[in-house]
């Protein structure tokens, strides 16, 4: 039991010696909870730099480079044909963003093109010579990247497609521009021919040779090489004419007709009609018949200046009615009622002065009014609201305080109102301030609204934030700029952030009390093991 109490006070002892060197350490503080006591810097003698406004951009990623390559492509090359060249890349790419290519040909684009057919990419060559095609990653710079692929051929001379020869029975057609045109005896039933076609070697035409065909249309015939490369023809088939020797002559009811196969020609002549008058009915010139009835007379009644007169043959009856006047006013000259001609002018109104009916404002426009003393009649305009006078010492900037104290590259915000720069519907001589720039070191120009920014800065020191207001009248079409500027001057303190240590008037070793704790907490340790032991 005894030595239990010796044991107790000995770690009671080294447990108080613990507290005590722990207290004993200084504890740190940051900067802000002792600012008022920290002394302000002075500026430094470089020239403070500011950082412009920083536009979030997408971090730079490297990208890995890829080859492109087309082995579809043979190293020899005919005329007409049609070759497979869709691209792909030597490398693996992402399964999500598949490459997409451009094709593009640089040389020979007069009998060469690219187009695609479903997910393949083709070649078409109509003729002989020299040609280069690039092929161009699509997506480069977003999921891959590659140099162009560039691929120098020479066509040489094909197979072409085409028809040597067009056959109905005995008569050939003749073969022009891909256009075949080829005459039958008059009488051939053309709706079911069966035509013998001679190919040129290794294609196939459709419709195919001795295949029966309504040809009261041109029909297209399409010649086909192995490559899949196609011309197409149409054919014209004409049936030969009747020599028409014996016509009948054409009437006013019947064309010129043939006496022989009574084909007709032209059309017919047509009645030449002399038109119904007052008296006779209508009549054809050239077959006599006639048509209808007589019109008789269309009597316009008589006016103040004429008697009463067919419209259609002048004749007339009875005398004019002579002018029924009425005097003028003031909108009005002297004008007769029945035929609304008039003499002289209009008296026009005699106004009275102007009264005002609605005072304007600054927010909506007033009304006045005047009245003819001859006829009453009155008339209202509006009055122009009164004018927006913008004044420079509403002018403000927010974000920043005039005074305040900012800490190195901290960001600091700004916005700047112009008063009068919100005003929607200006009129002549409305006057608003619009914000044009501000300045810490460098002038930096406002082009057009919201009027914000934002800026850093890198060294401690005192500085100026100037904004300017452009002072502007509107001239009634566009708003003007005036020499006078306002600007606003706010300054402010930039500060570094500091540790700084809390002095207590102790100058114990720190370095020596952290050793003596560690041995005892050794020992300690070595004696609790040892007394465990011997249990």
């Amino acid at each position: 039991m005894l030595k239990n109490n010796k044991m107790f006070r000995v770690l009671s002892v080294i447990f108080m010696t613990i507290c005590v060197l722990v207290s004993a350490v200084p504890m740190e503080v940051r900067a802000w909870d002792v600012q008022e006591k920290l002394p302000i810097e002075e500026p430094q003698t470089e020239k403070p730099q500011v950082e412009e406004p920083q536009v979030g951009e997408p971090p730079i990623v490297s990208l890995p480079m890829y080859t492109i390559v087309c082995k579809n492509l043979p190293d020899e090359v005919f005329s007409w044909n049609i070759y497979d060249m869709t691209a792909t890349l030597e490398e693996e790419w992402i399964e999500s963003m598949p490459p997409e290519f451009e094709y593009e040909v640089i040389k020979g684009q007069e009998f060469v093109t690219c187009f695609n057919e479903g997910e393949q990419t083709k070649l078409k060559i109509d003729g002989i010579g020299d040609f280069a095609i690039r092929i161009t990653l699509k997506n480069a710079g977003e999921h891959h990247q590659s140099e162009p692929l560039e691929i120098q051929k020479t066509a040489k001379e094909g197979v072409r497609p085409a028809i040597l020869s067009f056959k109905i029975g005995e008569r050939e057609g003749t073969i022009k521009d891909e256009k075949i045109e080829l005459k039958v005896p008059y009488g051939t039933d053309i709706t079911k021919l069966a035509p013998t076609i001679e190919i040129t070697e290794n294609c196939v035409v459709s419709p195919a040779t001795g295949e029966e065909k309504d040809f009261t249309q041109p029909v297209e015939y399409v010649v086909t090489n192995a490559s899949g490369y196609s011309a197409k023809y149409l054919v014209n088939v004409i049936v030969e004419a009747c020599a028409h020797e014996e016509y009948n002559e054409a009437t006013c009811t019947t064309p010129r007709t043939c006496k022989i196969c009574g084909k007709t020609e032209g059309e017919p002549l047509g009645h030449d009609w002399k038109e119904a008058t007052c008296t006779e009915p209508k009549r054809c010139a050239r077959c006599e018949i006639t048509e209808g009835k007589p019109l008789g007379h269309d009597w316009k009644e008589a006016t103040c200046t004429e008697p009463k007169r067919c419209a259609r043959c002048e004749i007339t009856e009875g005398k004019p009615l002579g002018h029924d006047w009425k005097e003028a006013t003031c909108t009005e000259p002297k004008r007769c009622v029945r035929c609304q001609m008039t003499e002289g002018e209009a008296l026009g109104h005699a106004w009275d002065k102007w009264i005002v009916t609605k005072k304007p404002t600054t927010t909506e426009g007033g009304q006045e009014e005047r009245r003819c003393t001859r006829c009453k009649v009155t008339e209202s305009r509006e009055v122009p609201r009164m004018n927006l006078i913008g004044k420079a010492e509403n002018n403000t900037v927010k974000g920043i305080k005039d005074g305040g104290i900012y800490e190195v590259n901290e960001v600091i915000a700004i916005s700047a109102y112009g008063d009068g720069m919100n005003i929607k519907e200006p009129i002549a001589d409305d006057v608003r301030y619009v914000p044009a720039g501000w300045k810490v070191t460098d002038y930096t120009k406002w082009e057009k609204s919201p009027y914000e920014a934002s800026f850093k800065i890198k060294d401690a020191g005192e500085y100026r934030l100037q904004v300017y207001f452009q002072k502007q009248v509107f001239d009634g079409k566009s708003w003007i700029n005036q020499k006078e500027m306002d600007v606003k001057n706010l300054d402010f303190t930039v500060v570094t952030e500091k540790i700084l240590p809390v002095k207590t008037g102790d100058d114990t070793p720190i370095g020596a009390l952290v050793g003596i704790l560690v041995a005892s907490v050794v020992v300690i340790g070595a004696i609790v093991v040892i007394k465990l032991k011997r249990k």
